[in-house]
Parts: structure tokens; C-alpha cells; sequence
């Protein structure tokens, strides 16, 4: 009876929260009660959302890009629930996603790990795919290094992982070059990665990421994440760059892959623009 009472009363202090600070669903905009969870704490997703996202992503998946990438893995498809909570916490600020999210990268990071067979004692490195300067300033975050340090945190806490004495470690090493006047003349597209084809993105990304100059990854095992993968341009590049600096790279993984069938229509759309 107590315990009743209790979540009553947590359920009226939050009604009264909610008029001065309303909180919405991630994934569906709906508010109130439908938020919180049998103890009475405030989630990021309603049950519903919650319950979808996770079946979307409960079996990871290696994704068909145009440019492979060996070891590429995906833990969803990029559409419906998992691709507006995506977007909701890279454009909307809705950074209380990032632990939802990072479970999923962290099955696709498992997984990779799993099929690499690394020895015992073994240290991995994550590798957040960078954002660019603009990105970083309107945002205040890069979304992949949130989604990847989460994501140390808990498979750092995983039985199987401890079980195997391995341990991951974000490793924020990547940065993107800045464009140069010529650059930008011959790449006059500034709109972002979404709007532009396979070969575009390919072009642009084409020797546009460096190691930092203070860091070394000869003979480091790493893994770049990223939190969507469209044609696979970014993390084939990531992956280049990582390899020329002597690291072995065992794979990229991402939450969610754009699937092939909405890539071909994008493609035919910037053919055939409506």
C-alpha cells in the first residue's frame, strides 16, 4: 500500500514538474506519465518507442555499402523510430537518447570483437567518427564521440568482456581537414553528407580526415564507430587513414546503415530530381 502511495505521489510531483518543464518522448513527441517507469524515473522514450527501438535494433547485421568496408557492422536499419531518435539527438539536442543508442552500438562493437577472436589482455581502441568544425559549434557535441564513450562505459562493465580480460578505449584521435579555397571550389556543395550521391560523398571525404599529429596508432587494434552509415564513404576513409598510420583496424561499426533500397531511390532522385 505504501509502495502505491508512494508511486502516486511521484506521479503527482511530476505532473506539477511537467508544467514548467515539459518533457516529450525521443521518438513520438507524446509527454506526461508516459515517461516515467515503474520506480518513477523519467525516461527518454515512452514505452512504445522504446520497446520499437529495441526491437529494431536486436539483431545486428553487416550492412551493404558502396564502399565495403571490411568488418562493417550495423545494429538496425536507419527508418522509422530508430532513425528520428538518431536525428532527434544529432539536430535536436536530445543528447538523453545517447544511452539507448549506445547499447545498440555497443552489440555492433561486441560483435566485431567476437569475430576478431583477439587474444586475452588485449586493449581495443574506438574511434569516433569526427564531426566538422560548423557541426561541432551549432551543435555543442559530436554525436559519435557521446554514443562511443557511453559506450566504453558499459561494455567496460560487461561480463563478456571481463570474462576475456579485453577492455575498450575511446580513443578521440580523428579530425577532418579544414577545406582550403581551391578545396571548396571544386566541392562547392556545403549542405552536408545527406545531400549528396555515392561518388560525391566518396570525393569529398577522399583525404579529408588526418590522425592528430600528438597521437600514435602503430600496431593499435581499433574499431571506428559512427552512429549512421550511408554508402560507407566516412568510415572507408577513417579506416584508410587509421591503416596508414599502422593501426589494424578490425571493423566500423554504427547504429543504424541507410538499407540499399533508400540509397538507390536518393540516387535516382538526384538523377531525376520531382
Amino acid at each position: 500500500m505504501n509502495k502505491t502511495l508512494r508511486m502516486r505521489g511521484k506521479k503527482a510531483l511530476y505532473a506539477a514538474w511537467e508544467l514548467f518543464f515539459p518533457a516529450t518522448c525521443v521518438g513520438c513527441g507524446v509527454g506526461g506519465t508516459a515517461l516515467l517507469d515503474a520506480a518513477g524515473t523519467r525516461r527518454a522514450l515512452c514505452s512504445r518507442c522504446e520497446t520499437s527501438l529495441r526491437k529494431q535494433t536486436s539483431a545486428v547485421h553487416t550492412p551493404v555499402l558502396q564502399h565495403p568496408v571490411p568488418g562493417a557492422v550495423a545494429a538496425g536499419i536507419y527508418e522509422k523510430t530508430l532513425a528520428h531518435v538518431i536525428l532527434s539527438m544529432k539536430n535536436a539536442g536530445r543528447t538523453d537518447a545517447v544511452p539507448e543508442l549506445a547499447r545498440a552500438l555497443g552489440r555492433a562493437v561486441a560483435t566485431i570483437i567476437d569475430r576478431a577472436q583477439v587474444p586475452a589482455g588485449t586493449r581495443i581502441l574506438l574511434i569516433p567518427v569526427p564531426s566538422s568544425q560548423r557541426s561541432v559549434q551549432r551543435r555543442g557535441y559530436v554525436p559519435a564521440e557521446l554514443l562511443v564513450r557511453q559506450v566504453e562505459h558499459e561494455l567496460n562493465r560487461s561480463v563478456a568482456l571481463h570474462r576475456r580480460k579485453v577492455r575498450v578505449k575511446t580513443h578521440h584521435i580523428l579530425s577532418l581537414e579544414k577545406e582550403n579555397i581551391y578545396q571548396r571550389l571544386i566541392r562547392p556543395n556545403t549542405a552536408g553528407q545527406k545531400t549528396l550521391g555515392a561518388s560525391a560523398r566518396a570525393q569529398r571525404m577522399e583525404g579529408a580526415m588526418r590522425v592528430s599529429p600528438r597521437a600514435s596508432v602503430a600496431g593499435a587494434l581499433c574499431i571506428v564507430c559512427d552512429d549512421v552509415m550511408t554508402t560507407g564513404a566516412t568510415v572507408f576513409e577513417a579506416s584508410r587513414v587509421l591503416r596508414q598510420g599502422g593501426a589494424r583496424v578490425l571493423g566500423a561499426a554504427c547504429v543504424a546503415a541507410v538499407s540499399m533500397r533508400k540509397k538507390v531511390d536518393e540516387e535516382a532522385l538526384m538523377v531525376h530530381p520531382d
